[in-house]
């Protein structure tokens, strides 16, 4: 066997530098900053409505503490 057959099957589908792989590594990292983001920002608006009260007493205000609650609580 020479070292050209030798590369060939030492290389066959055992890399993880394809760009399927490249792919979704960037993919995931995307995914998690999102994610990462989402919980961020849902729970600053959640501690925002909890400590002036006050903009509670609207229904869009009740409307987006709830989707911020639901988000922290599914996401989390």
């Amino acid at each position: 066997m020479n070292h050209t057959q030798m590369r060939n099957i030492s290389s066959e589908g055992l890399s993880t530098s394809t760009p399927d792989a490249a792919y979704a590594k960037v993919r995931g990292v995307t995914y998690g900053m999102i994610a990462a983001w989402s919980l961020l920002l849902n729970f600053l608006f959640s501690v925002i409505m909890i400590r002036k009260l006050a903009m509670l007493k609207r229904r869009h205000n009740i409307l987006l503490f709830s989707l911020a609650i639901t988000d922290l609580l599914t996401g989390w």
